[in-house]
Parts: C-alpha cells; sequence; structure tokens
C-alpha cells in the first residue's frame, strides 16, 4: 500500500507545475493523457485564477485534490473545472492510491449533495476496476479525444486573399483573442484579464497562440496549443471559428498552422479533446487528416448511493 497524505490544492503555480509534469509522466507511461492535457490544465489554472476566485473564494480548496508521499511528492491528484466532471490522475508508482481517491471523491461529491462524476481520457482496465468497487458505474460518453500523427500530415493550407494565420505578438492581439474565445463559445466568461493570466502559464508560447484574421484585423478562427516537451505532444485549448466565418477554411487554417509551428519546436504528435457524440464540431476534427479516436467514458456514483443511502 503506498504511503501518501491528502490535502487541499494550495493555488500556488508551484503546484501547478507538479500537475503539469505528473500529466506528461502519465503520457509517457499510457502513451495519452489520463484526463486532462497539459494545455487544459494550464487554462485551468491560469485563467480560472481570474474569473473564479472573484466569484467563488474557495473555488481551487473545493475542485482539487493532492496526494503526496511522506518526502512530499505528488503523486496523484483529482480535478474538476466546475461542480461536475472531475479528472483523476496517478503517476505510475501512485497508482494503487486510486481507489482511495475515488472514496474521497464520492464521499465528498455526495456530501454536497450532488453526484460524484468522473471521466478519464484513454483505456484503463485498472481505473475502470478501481471506479465499479467504489460504487460508480458508466453513464456514456464525456468527449471525444483526437490524436494526430503530426509527421505523416500534409498540412498544406489556403486562406482568402487578405487573411492571414499567425500567431500572437501584440497587446491588442491579446486582446482580440479573448474577445474571439467569448464569440465562440458564447457561454464562457474568458475576458482580457483571463487571458493575461493565461499568459503567465509556463508552457504558453504567443506563437503557438494562432489566430486568423481577417483583412479588417477581426480574429475569426483560434487555435490556441501548448507543447508537452517531454512527449513531445502538442494539446489545444482552445479552438473554435465565429459563426458566419465557418466551412471557408479558416478554422483548418488555424489549426494546421499551430501543427507547423509545434512540429517545427520537435512535436510528432497532438492532441485535441472535443464534446461527445453528437457534437457539431467533430466532424471537422475527423476531416482534418488522419485520426485516431478515442471516447471518454463518464462514470457516476449517484449521491443516493453512498454509505448512508
Amino acid at each position: 500500500m503506498v504511503d501518501a497524505l491528502d490535502c487541499a490544492f494550495p493555488n500556488t503555480p508551484s503546484a501547478l507545475v507538479e500537475m503539469r509534469d505528473l500529466l506528461a509522466e502519465a503520457y509517457a507511461e499510457r502513451g495519452q493523457y489520463p484526463g486532462w492535457s497539459v494545455a487544459r490544465v494550464q487554462h485551468w489554472f491560469h485563467s480560472h485564477r481570474s474569473m473564479m476566485t472573484r466569484k467563488r473564494p474557495g473555488f481551487w480548496h473545493d475542485h482539487a485534490r493532492l496526494w503526496r508521499d511522506p518526502a512530499g511528492r505528488l503523486l496523484g491528484f483529482l480535478a474538476s473545472e466546475s461542480d461536475g466532471d472531475t479528472f483523476v490522475v496517478t503517476s505510475p508508482g501512485g497508482r494503487d492510491l486510486e481507489p482511495r481517491m475515488l472514496a474521497w471523491h464520492a464521499a465528498e461529491w455526495h456530501r454536497r449533495d450532488q453526484d460524484a462524476r468522473i471521466v478519464h481520457h484513454c483505456p484503463d482496465a485498472r481505473l475502470e476496476s478501481a471506479l465499479w468497487e467504489r460504487g460508480y458505474a458508466p453513464a456514456g460518453e464525456a468527449a471525444r479525444v483526437y490524436s494526430y500523427d503530426l509527421l505523416a500530415m500534409d498540412l498544406d493550407y489556403a486562406l482568402p486573399p487578405g487573411y492571414v494565420a499567425r500567431g500572437m505578438s501584440t497587446e491588442d492581439d491579446f486582446g482580440r483573442q479573448a474577445e474571439l474565445t467569448r464569440a465562440v463559445f458564447p457561454r464562457s466568461e474568458y475576458t482580457p484579464e483571463a487571458h493575461a493570466c493565461l499568459r503567465e502559464a509556463p508552457d504558453y508560447d504567443p506563437a503557438l497562440d494562432v489566430a486568423v484574421i481577417e483583412p479588417s484585423g477581426r480574429h475569426v478562427a483560434i487555435a490556441c496549443a501548448m507543447l508537452d516537451r517531454r512527449n513531445r505532444v502538442g494539446s489545444f485549448e482552445p479552438v473554435g471559428t465565429i459563426a458566419g466565418c465557418r466551412r471557408l477554411g479558416l478554422g483548418r487554417a488555424a489549426v494546421f498552422e499551430a501543427f507547423r509551428r509545434l512540429r517545427d519546436r520537435g512535436a510528432v504528435r497532438a492532441v485535441i479533446v472535443t464534446g461527445a457524440e453528437p457534437y457539431f464540431a467533430n466532424r471537422f476534427y475527423e476531416a482534418l487528416g488522419p485520426v485516431s479516436v478515442l471516447p471518454a467514458p463518464r462514470w457516476i456514483a449517484p449521491r443516493d448511493s453512498g454509505p448512508d443511502a
């Protein structure tokens, strides 16, 4: 049995780096991120810092838990972007902790009178066995994981006259990226302040924060990538094109320009996570080129399934 102590997430950049490194370690072992990608965990921390800490001061305490060995080394964590799906990530040496982590998760979410929901992004018989044992059951598909071999892809693209695909370089660029993100995802609370926080992320590279820009200067498509240097994998958060500009090849151009830039920096694969079927954007990701697709299952332990039910 692994000797470990659990604690609340301390809301520090150094703890975020530990979580990122653990995701990279898990990818090296399993060939896929078990939950969040390197890009998504950094978006969770840095962009949420401006949005969530103002509205919900206890957000970090309620949405992340860490498990450390007696020497303080991070062995695993649970984290959630909201009150819904939670991701469980462990190091190769911390996998024996997973039943204990799931037990904590179910008890904590049931205490809040909520269903306990776990999502994982790669096939994992060991984790699924632990989920069954802790009262979770499969509850459909939560997402789709698209993985691209950058060395096998033809990344040529064409744009209408006057359009350009490029990375970010000015303060005006950054503000327009925030506006574009809100336009693509209308329910998002993403602000220029959130984008400023994101730029503090350890793997944020403005050259990989790609936009397609129309002749007027408006940003119309986005593909923001980060590079996991250990595994030579690029991951994306977000990708999208504003309504009214779709089906013109602009989103494809943004993604392919980001793919090119990742490949130039040594990446051999790229990973994009999207919504569960049926989701309109999934046809776009399938059409980008040779791709492997993994459905990401959701598991639920209903709130009425605890020991006091």
